[in-house]
C-alpha cells in the first residue's frame, strides 16, 4: 500500500532510442532521460503506474522498506552482538567461576595437605613427648631403684656397724671381766702371801720369844 511517506528510488537502464514517443515523455515525467540517470520519487499509485509502464527501461526500489530492512538486519546485527556480547559474557563468567571453582579446590587441596602436616606434625609431637615420658620414667625408675640399693647398702652399713659395735662392746666387757677378775685374783693371791707372811712373823715371833725364854730361864 502507498503512502506520502514512503519514497521510490527510479533508475534508467536502457536507452529510449527507438522507443515509443509516449514512453519517452513517461520517462521525461518521471525526470529520467538518458542511461544511468536516477531520481527519488514519492511512492504514490500514479508514479508506481508510470514505472510500470516502463518497466522494460527502468528498475525501481522502495527506499523506505530497504531503511527498513537495513534497519531490521542492523536490528539483528546488533542483536546478534548482544547475545554475542552476552554468550561471551557467560562465557567469561564461566571461565571465572570455573578458575574459582578451581583456585577453592587448589586451596582446599593445600588446607587439608597443612591439616595433614599438622596432625603428622602433633602426632610426631605426641610421640616425642611419650617417648621423653617413658625415657624420663625410666630415668625416675632406675633413679629409685639406685636410692632403694643405696639405702639397703647403707642399712646393710648400719647394721654391720652396728654388729661391729656390738662385738666390739662384747669384747670390751670380756676384757673388762677378765681384767677384773686378773685383779680380783692378784689381790686374793696378795691377800694369801700377806696372811702368810704375818702367820710366818707371828710364828717367828713365838720362836724367838720361846727362845728368849729359855735362855733367861737359864
Amino acid at each position: 500500500m502507498a503512502s506520502k511517506d514512503r519514497t521510490l528510488r527510479a533508475v534508467q537502464v536502457r536507452s529510449a532510442i527507438g522507443a515509443k514517443p509516449k514512453h519517452i515523455g513517461t520517462l521525461r515525467s518521471l525526470g529520467l532521460g538518458r542511461i544511468g540517470k536516477e531520481n527519488t520519487l514519492p511512492d504514490r499509485p500514479e508514479i508506481r503506474g508510470m514505472l510500470r509502464h516502463v518497466s522494460h527501461l527502468v528498475k525501481f526500489e522502495d527506499l523506505t522498506a530497504k531503511a527498513a530492512k537495513g534497519k531490521t538486519a542492523a536490528a539483528k546485527e546488533s542483536g546478534a552482538t548482544v547475545a554475542s556480547e552476552k554468550t561471551a559474557a557467560a562465557k567469561k563468567t564461566a571461565s571465572t567461576a570455573s578458575k574459582t571453582s578451581a583456585a577453592k579446590k587448589t586451596a582446599g587441596a593445600k588446607k587439608s595437605s597443612t591439616d595433614e602436616k599438622t596432625a603428622s606434625s602433633a602426632s610426631k609431637t605426641s610421640t616425642a613427648k611419650k617417648t621423653a615420658g617413658a625415657k624420663k620414667s625410666g630415668t625416675t625408675e632406675k633413679t629409685a631403684s639406685t636410692a632403694k640399693k643405696t639405702a639397703s647398702s647403707a642399712s646393710k652399713t648400719s647394721a654391720a656397724k652396728k654388729t661391729a659395735a656390738a662385738k666390739k662392746s662384747s669384747t670390751t666387757e670380756k676384757t673388762t671381766s677378765t681384767a677384773k677378775k686378773a685383779s680380783t685374783a692378784k689381790k686374793t693371791d696378795a691377800a694369801k702371801e700377806s696372811t702368810t707372811t704375818a702367820k710366818k712373823t707371828a710364828s717367828t715371833k713365838k720362836t724367838s720369844s720361846k727362845t728368849s725364854s729359855k735362855a733367861g730361864d737359864k
